[in-house]
């Protein structure tokens, strides 16, 4: 490893063990405000009141409450950065993911917040940097063969979300596998399972720790976590508004590891809470969960933006810097 990079990785481990020191404070109610205030407030952009629309996609990463607002990981990042913009707001409205692609194909939307980034979607607006990064999990019923990556699925049947963003990958490394399409949402995906439509679900990580521990999900289980694929979550604007993606950038930068520590603590401690209300699991447990789980993706989120610096600079190495 670089030197730079081992300087960074070791500068990141000590914010780490310094978010975790003092995270069973900020994880009580009413201690969050951290997360609501920018690293550092940029100069404001010159725009008319932008047209947000959220994805519903699931909790906690976006989803809409009880109330029918957006609220989740990516809500809070879009706030943090929308603040360091000063950008005006004319409403936030919240949709499954290909209607949102639809409201800003027709003009009906400026900004896409919750959205992973694909080939197809770039047709549609321009992406920022990923904002928040998980993994994917194959999930299976209990009692199945082990299907640890889509090699074990070869002549099985695969559910996933309705034009999920990998499935032209599937399609061309793995055509053995036969894909379902199920839903827009990872409920919808999970109960092809369950109901044996399907032999297995493809969803993300966060999407298989809160639904599985539903009641309806006990007949599934984690079989596997396929490397191929990484869920990262982007702000989508329209072409019009490609300016603005230098800016978004700087301001995503800013966001300290503590300010994302503080969000994913938030929501991942209260998607934990119910799961303790529900089965039992003493409270602090289930806190102290959340503070590890919140700490592993923080330092995943990192590592993965190293590779893709470090991706990005051996390319340039072969191109001679052009």
């Amino acid at each position: 490893m670089p030197s730079a990079a081992r300087r960074a990785a070791v500068a990141l481990l000590f914010a780490l063990l310094s978010a975790l020191g003092g995270a069973v404070a900020r994880a009580a109610p009413g201690a969050h405000a951290a997360a609501a205030a920018p690293a550092g407030r940029a100069k404001a952009v010159p725009v008319s009141p932008l047209r947000v629309v959220a994805v519903n996609a699931f909790r906690p990463i976006s989803f809409a409450d009880e109330n029918g607002a957006a609220v989740g990981v990516v809500e809070d990042y879009f706030e943090l950065v929308r603040r360091a913009l000063d950008l005006p707001l004319r409403d936030v409205r919240v949709m499954s993911a290909n209607d949102a692609e639809q409201a800003l194909r027709d003009g009906e939307a400026d900004i896409v917040i919750g959205i992973v980034q694909s080939e197809e979607r770039t047709q549609n607006g321009v992406f920022t940097a990923p904002v928040y990064s998980t993994g994917a999990a194959i999930v299976t019923r209990h009692g199945a063969p082990a299907a640890p990556s889509f090699s074990d699925l070869k002549g099985k049947t695969l559910a996933l979300r309705e034009h999920h963003f990998a499935i032209p990958m599937l399609r061309q490394h793995w055509p053995q596998v036969a894909l379902l399409e199920s839903g827009v949402d990872s409920r919808s995906v999970l109960k092809a399972v369950a109901s044996r439509r399907a032999d297995a679900a493809l969803v993300s990580i966060d999407a298989s720790r809160v639904w599985l521990a539903q009641p309806e999900f006990a007949s599934l289980v984690v079989s596997g976590f396929p490397a191929d694929i990484q869920y990262e979550f982007a702000f989508q604007l329209q072409p019009g508004l490609a300016e603005l993606v230098p800016r978004f950038n700087e301001a995503i930068a800013q966001i300290t590891t503590e300010q994302r520590s503080t969000i994913l603590e938030r929501w991942l401690a209260n998607s934990l809470r119910v799961k303790a209300s529900r089965q039992g699991i003493p409270l602090a447990t289930a806190m102290f969960g959340a503070v590890a789980l919140s700490a592993i993706l923080i330092l995943a989120f990192a590592l993965a933006r190293m590779r893709r610096a470090h991706r990005a600079e051996r390319e340039r190495g072969f191109t001679g810097g052009r």
